[in-house]
């Protein structure tokens, strides 16, 4: 294949046309996007974090989600409604409308795998964003930014920065205020970007099969007794995209009161995007903060240094190819597992997902999770020890 071109600024417009053709729910949901982001954040070296901190400032809900990667987690899918360009970079469509007989599970078909040039045209898709939001934020000129409010230090450290390209590729560095203030807020949003599509490549369905929308046209069925359960109210009111009802919820508003959230039906998508994951946290760990501080655990333990030294082996996020083949991963497992009931029969409209199909996909999808935990920090580290390289210096806060 041809060496990828960052066309971030082509695939916007593209994907602006697109209008999101084919919808998608939310990739993991926000305890999914948080926990990655945790994983993340844990392996960041100070100097990642304080880059990290001066770029997103201070967010009201880090606490909350645990740190300031999470607290943005799942900023791209609340934009979406706004940001209708979006949509289409938050997945990658494998065209098994294109080939003779689809996709089944099992097949032999050489065609039935995530082919770049195929699926991801002009880079509109998640692949394509996490490597052109990483080649935006590579590009962001070597600040030096001096004591005093972080933010600040981050929106006038631009004007004394080395290089003369902002992030929409101007070849002259911003003059004015009102510059300075839209490079930073485009440099936020590209970090914001990259963390949660980074995320989102890791989930099997999010790498699947375009006739079935990555199993959103499967209702199925799937026991969703643990969603019945008392949990944060943090997600807000029904939501027709994902299914989740507030059963019964504190009237007065208050975030941190308990409310009862059942999902009124299941399509195979939520399920990997929340089914898995809430029955997880309900059955073995009780919280989520202690689903990822024990996938963390598993991260560092040597049962798991052959697996994060082959999840490593390309790293690079600015480079299609390792984007590219971590979708493929996802649709190797969407194929094995998601699309392939417990019994080896194929997930069709109305098929039981049964206690099985989840004992033996929870792992699957742990898996995922610290893998984008895993890789995210990497990105990051070698952003920051790029600025480093070109001229930042260590950030000094009051």
């Amino acid at each position: 294949m041809a060496v990828r071109k960052c066309g971030m600024a082509i695939a916007c417009v593209v994907a602006m046309h697109l209008s999101c053709a084919i919808p998608r729910t939310q990739a993991w949901g926000t305890e999914g996007h948080e926990i990655v982001a945790n994983i993340a954040y844990e392996r960041l070296s100070q100097d990642a974090k304080d880059f990290v901190q001066a770029i997103l400032g201070n967010m009201n809900n880090t606490k909350e989600a645990g740190s300031p990667l999470a607290a943005v987690a799942d900023w791209a899918d609340r934009v979406r409604p706004y940001y209708h360009w979006s949509g289409a970079l938050h997945y990658i469509d494998v065209s098994d409308d294109q080939i003779d007989g689809g996709c089944p599970i099992n097949t032999t078909n050489a065609q039935c795998r995530f082919i770049y040039d195929r699926d991801c045209v002009d880079d509109v898709c998640v692949a394509g964003a996490i490597q052109n939001y990483t080649k935006q934020l590579q590009a962001l000129p070597a600040m030096h930014l001096f004591t005093g409010s972080k933010r600040r230090q981050f929106v006038q450290g631009i004007d004394h920065a080395h290089g003369d390209q902002n992030l929409r590729g101007s070849q002259s560095a911003p003059h004015t205020m009102n510059e300075r203030r839209l490079l930073a807020n485009q440099t936020v949003n590209a970090l914001k970007f990259l963390t949660h599509f980074v995320g989102d490549v890791h989930q099997p369905l999010h790498c699947s099969r375009t006739t079935d929308k990555g199993g959103n046209d499967f209702h199925v069925k799937f026991d969703d007794s643990s969603a019945l359960t008392a949990k944060p109210s943090r997600r807000g009111p029904a939501n027709s995209s994902t299914g989740v009802h507030v059963i019964n919820s504190n009237s007065n508003g208050d975030d941190t009161a308990p409310s009862l959230r059942k999902h009124h039906s299941w399509n195979l998508h939520s399920v990997w995007d929340t089914g898995i994951i809430d029955k997880a946290i309900h059955e073995t760990y009780g919280t989520r903060q202690m689903m990822e501080q024990s996938l963390i655990g598993k991260s560092h333990s040597p049962a798991y240094h052959d697996k994060v030294v082959k999840w490593l082996s390309c790293s690079d996020g600015s480079h299609w190819q390792c984007p590219a083949r971590w979708g493929q991963e996802s649709f190797d497992d969407a194929m094995k597992w998601a699309y392939t009931n417990s019994d080896g029969t194929e997930v069709v409209n109305g098929s039981e997902l049964n206690d099985d199909y989840y004992a033996t996909r929870v792992d699957i999808v742990q898996d995922r999770l610290i893998a984008g935990g895993v890789r995210l920090a990497t990105i990051l580290e070698q952003l920051v020890k790029g600025w480093r390289i070109s001229g930042a210096v260590r950030l000094r806060f009051e």
